[in-house]
């Protein structure tokens, strides 16, 4: 009784005999998202950009002020003031930008900035920012 050898354990030179033909859809990349290394990200804080990106199915554009960990979950966020669709400031987690696109320099600076944010536990790294002014 001869077995059936498993096509893993088969040489090469039968594999590539297959009748199938395989063939790729194109369109099917076309949807596909670009996702964002830290090493960006990191680079966009410290430089002080404004960058644009998908987050969640929305187009955003941000200025990015600070790169940290949530105090309870410790997942990667990003402080930033957003420009589009609203203007507010958000915390954007990390796994949730994609195609990631400098639009330019943050033109002016926000003062009601916190950089001792008590959501962020551990801070990663910030661009420039205005110290808190202590009462005496």
């Amino acid at each position: 009784m001869r077995r059936a050898i498993p096509w893993m354990c088969r040489p090469v030179s039968e594999l590539t005999k297959s009748p199938f033909e395989v063939s790729v859809d194109v369109n099917f990349f076309r949807g596909m998202r670009t996702s964002v290394s830290l090493k960006e990200i990191r680079s966009a804080v410290r430089a002080g950009r404004r960058m644009s990106f998908l987050y969640g199915q929305d187009r955003v554009v941000a200025d990015f002020y600070l790169l940290g960990q949530a105090k309870r979950t410790g997942a990667y966020v990003v402080v930033a003031w957003c420009h589009e669709p609203t203007q507010e400031w958000r915390h954007l987690r990390y796994c949730l930008i994609y195609d990631l696109e400098p639009v330019g320099l943050i033109e002016e600076f926000r003062s009601d900035f916190d950089p001792y944010d008590p959501r962020i536990g551990t801070v990663e790294c910030f661009g420039i920012f205005v110290p808190r002014q202590h009462r005496n």
